[in-house]
């Protein structure tokens, strides 16, 4: 009998619920859990690591970190020096000043810059009143009196031991850096523009003062882009007099917290939404076609994958804001230490597998019930010909010999190169074990490597990406959308609105794309050349990921029955059956045949 896989909970949680038929989610909670719970009371999901359930005879524990609790520490904060637009070029600002500015910019991005804005980038006119006067310079919106914004912050310690293992000791304040008249002129104008008119007269509407507006994101593996999404949403609040609340939660309680959120028609105003959860949430979410629309006009298409992610069946229900990759990360010395270079293919990792663990630092992939295994494990699939559902939508065609092929090349993987720890890692486990020199190999996105150089691990130097790696059908990975998406039964739609339209203006999504070290990729096309790429000599390699990236289920069309495929890990739990010996691999594969068929008649 196939041994149950460590799941990304608590040690003290134990819930034997199987999946609540009353949820939008229909969150598996045990892979093989033999009781029913039939329709849904409860007013959380039962995700064991989230909430209680009233409706089941088990006992979740609930969770610490669900939003809205506090802790006494703050992330940490961007560094001093940044980089902004400014006449002329990309200047990097330290210390808060522009006095004595370096031009660090691309001119090739610059030209972009100024189509998405719809305007120079260099212009300063000032801009006329509603009553058609000119205003001067350097006025702008009285803020309408209201309650200050509250202080968000967020568990650092929790976010720092899921990202590097690393033990937080002390606190950090979010380093705020003051703006100057010229630096407001240049970047905060643009801001107020952003507003979409509603401050062009001078002043918000009075209603909005006594008013909050609250997103709930999932928390951030690049710690200074929760920072500045912070600081933005302040910045939001003295222009409009709107008072914006952030709350965040870990990735793997979002679908818990979204349902519930549906469910009982209350909660926040936004949230972000990740790879098909636009589509799983589609009755709750409010169409924002006409943003969308308006960025399109003004600096071309998303990239395929982010696009599909968010418009969903002729509209958009989300407004896509970033994406992370899967590139390969490797330890430059021991690859050379075995005189082997970057694995270009997957056959070529197995080969310097073989010899790294031999030296005593193996590879790694999850094989194990979290969204990186899943992740991974698609790549692999692609990469030999194989596909859970066809280009159709409808045909279920996990069961080919190109499964077996990817299959049998997994088993050698996890049996020649690679730690058996695999099988326990949640989305953290990899990134801890690179970064504590024991492993040489991973592949995930670069959160390892900024935890890394903000901590001054040595590992930081010793590190490299190269593409994620090729098979005989190509070049094939995942990529991981998120977007901005806003609740139906939110009383604040019209805010929300207003809220996207200001976030997404060239001067605030640029300090904000800027603020994460490239772990958030922009979604746009137009945006190849964007200064994030160059922010670190070592991303070269990730540039062009997205060329070749796609949603988990390609080449099927996006369906919110995938993302069902991918709640109740299907995927991993097929390979595990293999590696673990619990199954040969063509009934593993007839298993996972009938798991996704499972899956689609729930919907």
């Amino acid at each position: 009998m196939l041994p149950e896989l460590p799941r990304q909970t608590s040690p003290k949680a134990a819930h034997p619920a199987t999946l609540c038929q009353g949820c939008p989610a229909r969150y598996r909670h045990s892979p093989r859990a033999a009781l029913t719970v039939g329709d849904c009371d409860a007013t959380l999901v039962h995700v064991p690591w989230h909430s209680s359930c009233s409706s089941c005879p088990g006992a979740g524990r609930s969770s610490k970190n669900t939003c809205g609790e506090s802790s006494p520490r703050t992330p940490r904060s961007p560094s001093s020096s940044t980089v902004e637009w400014a006449s002329g070029g990309w200047k990097r600002r330290r210390g808060g000043r522009i006095g004595g500015s370096q031009t660090v910019g691309r001119t090739s991005w610059t030209s972009g810059f100024a189509r998405w804005a719809g305007r120079s980038c260099g212009a300063t006119r000032p801009r006329r009143s509603a009553s058609g006067a000119r205003k001067a310079p350097g006025s702008c919106p009285r803020r309408s009196p209201g309650p200050p914004p509250p202080e968000v912050s967020v568990d650092p310690s929790q976010r720092r031991q899921a990202m590097s293992g690393t033990p937080q000791r002390g606190t950090r304040k979010i380093q705020r850096t003051d703006v100057g008249r010229r630096a407001f002129l240049t970047t905060g104008g643009r801001a107020l523009a952003g507003l979409g008119g509603i401050l062009a007269a001078g002043r918000a509407p009075a209603s909005w003062a006594a008013r909050e507006l609250s997103l709930l994101t999932a928390v951030n593996y690049a710690p200074t882009s929760d920072a500045k999404l912070t600081e933005l949403a302040k910045r939001y609040t003295s222009l409009s007099g709107v008072t914006v609340r952030i709350d965040h939660v870990q990735s793997v309680q979002m679908p818990a917290k979204l349902s519930a959120e549906l469910m009982g028609k209350s909660g926040h105003d936004i949230m972000s939404l990740e790879m098909h959860y636009p589509w799983l949430f589609q009755p709750g979410l409010v169409d924002v076609s006409d943003i969308c629309n308006d960025l399109a006009r003004k600096h071309g298409d998303w990239y395929p994958f982010a696009k599909e992610h968010a418009h969903v069946k002729g509209r958009w229900l989300g407004v896509p804001y970033l994406f992370t990759s899967f590139p390969g990360s490797y330890r430059i010395d021991l690859f050379e230490k075995v005189g082997e270079r970057e694995p270009d293919t997957w056959e070529d990792l197995l080969r310097a597998g073989r010899k790294l663990k031999k030296l005593g630092h193996p590879v790694g992939i999850a094989i194990s019930q979290t969204t990186d295994s899943v992740s991974s494990l698609y790549s692999i699939l692609w990469c030999y010909g194989a596909k859970d559902i066809a280009e159709d939508g409808k045909t279920i065609a996990i069961n080919s010999k190109a499964t077996e092929t990817a299959v049998d090349y997994v088993n050698a993987l996890y049996h020649d190169a690679m730690d058996p720890a695999v099988l326990s890692w949640d989305n953290a486990g990899n990134n801890q074990w690179l970064n504590s020199g024991k492993g040489s190999w991973i592949h995930n996105p670069i959160s390892h490597y900024v935890v890394a150089k903000e901590t001054k691990l040595p590992v930081a130097e010793l590190t490299g990406f190269h593409p994620s790696p090729a098979g005989p059908a190509g070049r094939h990975t995942v990529g991981v959308p998120r977007s901005l998406g806003i609740w139906k039964f939110s009383k604040n739609v019209d805010v929300a609105r207003e809220f996207l339209k200001w976030f997404f203006e060239p001067a605030q999504y640029h300090e904000w794309i800027m603020s994460g070290d490239s772990y958030n990729h922009p979604t746009w096309r137009d945006m190849e050349n964007h200064p994030v790429w160059d922010v670190d000599r070592k991303y070269k390699p990730i540039k062009s990921i997205a060329q070749y990236s796609h949603l988990y289920g390609w080449p099927a069309p996006p369906d919110e029955r995938i993302q069902l495929i991918t709640n109740s890990y299907i995927i991993p739990n097929m390979f595990a059956r293999v590696v673990t010996n619990a199954s040969k691999p063509r009934e593993a594969i007839l298993w996972g045949e009938t798991e996704i068929k499972r899956a689609f008649e729930r919907s």
